[in-house]
């Protein structure tokens, strides 16, 4: 691959990556990161450079944790995807059963997207399995909004389809409502809430979903294990174009971001008092790449492709992306080359001083 040059207040690097069409490709990712002032919205850069996650990090056992961290090294994403992680919900009181956080995110031209998750205290199914009924919940503590304590997991008593394909990670699963009684109910939901030991809700979370989990294990398609195996392509002929999209299905939307979107969030972000909310403004940056080849110059356009939150430590990130045929990152006597990342809008000003 080219070399990197960045003269952007940014982090950058190139990563190699597949299409879904399997072919070889050069991707560049640039990731500006932000601290968010919780009581105005405002936004300062980060004085370090953000690090580029390479792979995905699991809490724990991979089999039965949810992600604290997903890969930024992939190829492009179809449209804008957002994702937060970290986040944990405080209820007002300690009598509180049940609390909610929500998200709402307006376009530019005024649509709107809100994702609620209501939050409740421990339950389990009662009864018998022909007439089951939840328990009263007990009073809610601080919750982890991650899928841990969403609606999925393996079934505690075995069966022939012992996890959730949506969610290894959570709770309330049972392949047969003859097995339900005694066992534990998610802990979040989103409307429709759970009813009966049948039902197989959306996991409710805001983090990104790991790619062995469903959908992404179908977006991803057949593994090739034979290309893989000789450091070829892993994916197969079936592979998807959201192949690379990592969010819930819902936080996916057809356009990349153009900055101006407005997020609001409510009892996610920590430190701010339960029931007031923080609006975010993403912001507008320009990095412009150029692929440097044989003396020529080239411009590769470069998209928002993911921006997320980092509950804990209050802090936004946007990630783009540009991508290129790896046939011209070849490294040889005739054909060196270089990608430089600038932020065009610095440099406009500049020049327009020196006018």
């Amino acid at each position: 691959m080219h070399d990197l040059n960045n003269e952007s207040p940014w982090q950058a690097t190139i990563a190699p990556g597949y299409s879904h069409k399997r072919e070889p490709l050069a991707v560049v990712i640039i990731k500006a990161g932000y601290n968010i002032d919780i009581e105005t919205g405002a936004l300062t850069p980060l004085k370090k450079k953000p690090t580029i996650e390479a792979a995905d990090q699991h809490e724990g056992d991979p089999q039965k944790s949810a992600l604290i961290a997903a890969t930024e090294s992939s190829p492009p994403k179809v449209g804008g995807e957002f994702y937060i992680l970290g986040a944990t919900l405080t209820p007002p009181g300690r009598d509180t059963t049940a609390a909610e956080a929500s998200m709402t995110l307006t376009h530019s031209k005024g649509r709107k997207f809100n994702k609620t998750i209501r939050a409740v205290g421990k339950r389990q199914w009662q009864g018998t399995w022909m007439l089951p009924t939840i328990s009263k919940p007990e009073p809610l503590t601080p919750i982890s909004l991650g899928y841990e304590n969403a609606y999925g997991g393996s079934d505690p008593k075995g069966g022939a389809r012992p996890t959730y394909l949506a969610n290894y990670a959570g709770k309330g699963y049972v392949a047969g409502a003859k097995r339900c009684i005694g066992v534990e109910l998610p802990q979040l939901e989103i409307a429709p809430f759970i009813n009966s030991p049948a039902d197989r809700p959306q996991p409710a979370g805001y983090g990104p979903v790991p790619a062995f989990w469903e959908p992404r294990r179908t977006e991803q398609g057949t593994p090739d294990l034979k290309a893989s195996n000789r450091s070829g392509c892993p994916y197969g002929p079936d592979a998807q174009v959201t192949m690379y999209n990592s969010a819930p299905l819902d936080q996916r939307f057809p356009n990349p971001w153009q900055g101006g979107e407005v997020l609001t969030l409510t009892n996610i972000l920590a430190g701010l008092q339960y029931g007031k909310s923080c609006s975010i403004t993403l912001p507008r940056i320009t990095p412009q790449l150029t692929l440097t080849e044989n003396d020529e110059d080239k411009l590769l356009k470069t998209v928002c492709d993911t921006f997320w939150i980092d509950a804990k430590k209050n802090q936004l990130f946007l990630i783009y992306r540009a991508a290129y045929p790896m046939r011209m990152a070849q490294e040889d006597e005739d054909n060196e080359g270089s990608i430089t990342v600038r932020d065009a809008a610095a440099e406009n000003a500049e020049q327009s001083e020196a006018a």
